[in-house]
C-alpha cells in the first residue's frame, strides 16, 4: 500500500543511539480525501498506516488525529518515551509497518451504513528496534507493540462528513 502526500521537512534520517529520527516526512491528506467516494478508502487507509509509522519515528499524533481522533490505534508508550526523552524507534524504512491490503475492494458492512471493511496484512520491520536512552538497549519493534505480522480487518467508517478509522486497537495488538 503506497500513499503519496507528504510534507517534506529535509532529507530524511534514520534514528540512530545518538538521536531519534530527523525529519520524518509528515503524512498529509490529500484535498478531497474527506469526499465520499469508496475510492478515498484506499486513501484513508494509507494515511491511517502512514501516521501509524510517523507516530513510531517522531512520537508526534496530529497525523493520525485526521484519521483516528480518538487515537484508538495510537500507542501511548512510544508517544511517552518520545515526550519523556527516555527512547525512540530505529528503523533504516520511514516506514517500519507496512500494510497490504489483501482484496481489491472494501466491504461495505450493512447498505448505506458508511461503514466498510477490508482485509489487510501488517508486517513490522524486522530490523526496527526500540531504543531505550536510560539503559542504551534496545528491543524489536514488533516486541514492544505486541504485533505479529498477519492479517487484520480493518474498519473505516464515513463519520459526520469525514473518513475514521474504526479498527479497534485490541485487532491490532496483541493485548496482555
Amino acid at each position: 500500500m503506497k500513499f503519496g502526500d507528504y510534507q517534506t521537512v529535509g532529507k530524511f534520517e534514520a534514528g540512530t543511539v545518538e538521536h531519534p529520527a530527523v525529519s520524518t516526512p509528515i503524512p498529509r491528506p490529500h484535498q478531497t480525501f474527506q469526499d465520499y467516494y469508496v475510492s478515498n478508502i484506499y486513501s484513508a487507509v494509507g494515511l491511517w498506516v502512514s501516521a501509524l509509522n510517523y507516530l513510531l519515528l517522531t512520537g508526534e499524533v496530529e497525523p493520525l488525529k485526521v484519521i483516528d481522533p480518538e487515537l484508538k490505534t495510537a500507542r501511548p508508550d512510544i508517544v511517552k518515551l518520545y515526550e519523556d526523552e527516555t527512547g525512540w524507534v530505529m528503523s533504516q524504512d520511514k516506514s517500519p509497518l507496512k500494510g497490504e491490503l489483501l482484496e481489491p475492494h472494501p466491504a461495505e458492512t450493512l447498505e448505506d451504513s458508511k461503514v466498510f471493511t477490508w482485509s489487510a496484512r501488517l508486517n513490522v520491520d524486522a530490523d526496527a528496534l526500540v531504543f531505550y536512552a536510560d539503559t542504551k538497549e534496545s528491543r524489536p519493534l514488533a516486541d514492544v507493540l505486541r504485533l505479529q505480522s498477519g492479517e487484520v480487518q480493518l474498519q473505516i467508517a464515513y463519520v459526520e462528513g469525514k473518513w475514521r478509522s474504526d479498527t479497534a486497537y485490541h485487532s491490532i495488538y496483541t493485548v496482555s
